[in-house]
């Protein structure tokens, strides 16, 4: 399981800890995801927690995604209000093979999450996807990238990933 899939399916990934580990996988879990990401309650608002991502591959992987115009229009086209995938290919003017493939890419590494759905007129349901990501800031010092985004409280509350820190602000 790669890290981004342990962030995405964090309930498969605590399981498989829990078997190999029993009570000891929270110790572990809590080593592990420490290092890689940080939640600053103090500069959190009443509609966001900020996370600041500081893992080498994580950034990486975050920058890469952004880094191509066609994800980053997906997810700028989400950003504020979840649409079906149809709506954000023809919003982002995307052909639609690639448009698909490329947003059940964003979902599978987590940066896109369902938010309901539709049944469209010929019966079949049709998926809403938001941005994950509010505002992102991306920092470089000393040739260390870390990035610091803004996720909205209402993602937060729906992230085992990020329940797991047992934040106030996220749990209450």
């Amino acid at each position: 399981m790669s890290l981004g899939e342990s962030m995405s399916q964090f309930e498969k990934f605590d399981a498989v800890l829990r078997e190999f580990f029993g009570n000891g996988a929270r110790g572990l879990e809590d080593k592990i995801f420490k290092k890689l990401v940080t939640v600053k309650e103090s500069e959190s608002t009443d509609e966001h927690v900020q996370v600041i991502i500081k893992n080498p591959g994580m950034t990486n992987q975050i920058m890469t995604t952004i880094g191509s115009k066609e994800k980053l229009d997906i997810i700028t086209c989400v950003f504020n209000k979840p649409k079906i995938s149809s709506e954000i290919i023809k919003e982002c003017q995307l052909p639609q093979t690639s448009g698909y493939r490329k947003i059940k890419e964003l979902v599978h590494a987590g940066f896109l999450i369902e938010k309901g759905h539709i049944i469209t007129s010929d019966g079949k349901k049709a998926y809403k996807y938001n941005s994950v990501f509010g505002a992102t800031e991306i920092m470089i010092r000393k040739n260390k990238v870390s990035i610091r985004a803004r996720i909205p409280k209402q993602h937060a509350k729906t992230s085992k990933f990020l329940q797991r820190f047992e934040i106030p602000l996220i749990t209450s």
